[in-house]
């Protein structure tokens, strides 16, 4: 294994263990900072700091497998090319194709799609949030062999594919809000670790 697959590993492991690595450092400072307290306030307070870290870790784990702006055109070929890229480390893309179907052919419940455009095709990973089913089964239809600019995230895990940011088509934009969701996820931790601890 060279170096530099080496650090790419190391840095993809860093970023996925984020949460827990932040979780524990916030658990030992506030170890030292509350060692003098009762025992009930000791146990609640190590909770909220450790829930606390886990949020803030996932955040930052979050933001940082989600490159932001701009989103450079590519050719789906282009993409295929590219080796350093993983379920971490991804590249913010704009592809431009025509829809050709589900990405599980026949599966009604499921929000994946394929994009193909001159040089090839590839999955499209289109999270709804809370309601996946819902625009699987009445809104992916307007999509399915259109013409479509699709903004997102290019991955491989380990089959490559582009989580979607946005959709154009037809002049409509639709988006995808699982960025803010997974964000949403990380912060409930210690949200709810203030409210239900004494």
């Amino acid at each position: 294994v060279c170096s530099s697959d080496l650090d790419d590993f190391l840095h993809d492991l860093f970023v996925l263990l984020l949460p827990w690595i932040c979780g524990s450092a916030f658990a030992a400072t506030r170890f030292f900072l509350l060692s003098n307290y009762g025992t009930k306030n000791f146990l609640a307070h190590n909770i909220f700091f450790i829930t606390l870290g886990i949020g803030l870790g996932g955040v930052i784990k979050t933001i940082l497998t989600h490159p932001g702006a701009p989103f450079l055109d590519h050719s789906i070929l282009s993409l295929l090319k590219k080796v350093k890229v993983s379920p971490i480390t991804s590249y913010a893309v704009r592809i431009r194709g025509k829809i050709l179907g589900r990405g599980d052919a026949g599966q009604i419940f499921s929000e994946d799609m394929v994009i193909q455009d001159d040089s090839g095709m590839i999955f499209l990973d289109y999270q709804h949030g809370f309601s996946n089913w819902f625009f699987a089964l009445f809104r992916m239809e307007k999509f399915m062999h259109e013409d479509v600019i699709v903004y997102g995230w290019y991955r491989r895990a380990p089959v490559p594919y582009i989580e979607v940011k946005k959709i154009e088509a037809n002049g409509e934009i639709t988006r995808s809000y699982s960025f803010y969701y997974q964000i949403f996820f990380w912060l409930l931790f210690p949200i709810l670790a203030f409210l239900i601890l004494p």
